[in-house]
């Protein structure tokens, strides 16, 4: 057979094999290749099958399972090369949500900006499958009565969300529950959800790193029902809470190790930080509570570190910490400040279980500290009188 022949039949089989290997969704890319040669067409006839049309052709099935290998094998290549450039397996776009379920591991990108009147209380993305990557690119998503707009959930792990911006009318803006684990979710923007902006529920390993959630009828982030290992990374809180008295960054409810990196709270219709007194191991680490309707800090949790943090202008305490009275319960408050409060800088509930030190509260209306006294403080190894404990607070 001449080459011609050959090629022009290796294009047909190759375009034959791909489309019978490969399940191709409406919204997915299709990778067809590309032959370098000059064909002669084969025309395929009504009713032709394979075995007819090589005899017509001058061909033979013996060269033909040679041709589909090394075409699989050069699809397999530019499969290869194109997932380098477009990592993405799936596209989504307006035309799939909302429901959108997601049941095989891969990367998923938003195509295009979506916007839905009414997603009928249902989730627009649902991750029901291990290792996902979901990219919204910066899209915006404008959804009226979804119950959320990525659910993770029944156990499923190694889910990433990244890139979005949210700006919704749902119930929540990410739904992370049902001992789902190993989640990552970055660079994301949530607003004027009629609910809670984030919340994990049920759920381990959590890393929420440089995402934002504000004007949320309820909570900016919240952490629940026993989640544990999980951490907030270069997060901020802003006009939260329209529905009521809520805390921007909120922990309840016998969860277990988060922590709180370098976190921003302002401006919010409550407190900025709070950890219900069910909760513990509790890590407050350079994070800042400014303007807020509430307290800066409301922190009952058990075995809670406060370090390197700043309460300013909120409308009652700079810090109120209320441990427990269990035996081995404690909170820290380390190197922090609390300053122009309105009511109390540094509150302390619980003398017998709190410890403050390095610290400085200055300007609050009330008074600038409430059962802080030497007995309580935890000096340097260079203090040793208590006269000295003192100036570890007014410096």
């Amino acid at each position: 057979m001449n080459i011609s022949k050959k090629l022009s039949l290796l294009h047909f089989v190759s375009l034959f094999a791909f489309t019978a290997v490969t399940t191709v969704r409406a919204v997915c890319p299709v990778i067809r290749p590309v032959l370098e040669g000059n064909y002669i067409p084969v025309n395929p006839q009504q009713g032709e099958n394979l075995w007819q049309m090589t005899d017509r052709i001058g061909s033979s099935l013996d060269t033909v399972g040679p041709m589909i290998a090394q075409s699989a094998s050069e699809l397999n290549d530019l499969a290869y090369t194109s997932s380098l450039c477009c990592p993405c397996l799936c596209f989504i776009t307006q035309a799939d949500v909302p429901n959108y379920i997601i049941t095989e591991p891969g990367v998923y990108c938003v195509a295009e900006p979506i916007t839905l009147g009414n997603a009928m209380g249902s989730y627009v993305i649902d991750v029901q499958a291990d290792n996902v990557v979901i990219d919204f690119r910066g899209n915006k998503i404008s959804v009226s009565n979804s119950a959320a707009i990525v659910h993770i959930g029944d156990g499923h792990r190694g889910v990433v969300i990244k890139n979005a911006f949210i700006d919704v009318a749902a119930v929540t803006g990410f739904l992370i529950e049902g001992s789902a684990y190993d989640i990552v979710i970055e660079n994301c923007h949530i607003r004027n959800t009629s609910g809670i902006g984030l919340s994990s529920s049920f759920s381990r390993n959590i890393l929420i790193e440089n995402c934002v959630a504000y004007d949320c009828f309820s909570y900016g982030f919240n952490v629940q029902n026993a989640a544990r290992e999980v951490t907030f990374r270069n997060c901020r809180t802003s006009n939260n809470g329209q529905g009521g008295f809520n805390p921007a960054f909120r922990v309840n409810n016998e969860c277990t190790n988060v922590t709180f990196d370098s976190c921003y709270s302002y401006d919010n219709n409550g407190d900025g930080f709070l950890a219900d007194l069910t909760s513990s191991a509790i890590v407050y680490l350079n994070c800042q509570a400014n303007i807020n309707f509430g307290s800066g800090f409301v922190i009952d949790s058990n075995d809670t570190r406060i370090q390197n943090c700043v309460s300013f202008f909120n409308s009652t305490h700079g810090f109120s910490i209320n441990p427990s009275a269990f035996a081995t319960s404690y909170i820290e408050v380390v190197g922090s400040v609390a300053y122009r409060n309105a009511a109390i800088g540094i509150r302390n509930g619980l003398l017998a279980r709190s410890f403050v030190f390095n610290c400085v509260a200055a300007g609050n209306t009330t008074s600038d500290y409430l059962n802080v006294t030497a007995a309580t403080l935890i000096a340097p190894a260079s203090v040793t009188t208590a006269t000295g404990y003192w100036s570890n607070i007014d410096g």
